[in-house]
């Protein structure tokens, strides 16, 4: 982990909308950081809320490349992972 980044946000975004992205963020932090992962269920809950708030995937690929960039953690890795696993938590090692 990159020390005191910053999570990509969008003005445009009312704070709900915020509030669901940042905990997209923070379950992908968890995959990385935490020893016991993040929930797979959750973190697919809150990629699909990511989807809804960001439809157009061309920005949904510029967020993840600016949290990735900014974090050095890779959102749609931990999705897939989360999407193609039957476990209850989610870890990236690595």
């Amino acid at each position: 982990m990159k020390p005191n980044y910053q999570y990509p946000i969008f003005e445009d975004w009312n704070r709900e909308e915020l509030t669901q992205v940042c905990k997209l963020y923070q379950l992908v932090e968890d995959a990385y950081e935490l020893p016991h992962g993040a929930n797979r269920v959750g973190l697919l809950d809150a990629y699909a809320d990511f989807q809804k708030i960001v439809p157009a995937k061309g920005e949904q690929r510029t967020i993840e490349r600016q949290f990735e960039s900014n974090s050095g953690y890779n959102i749609f890795k931990v999705f897939k992972l989360a999407r193609d696993s039957t476990t209850k938590n989610v870890k990236i090692n690595g």
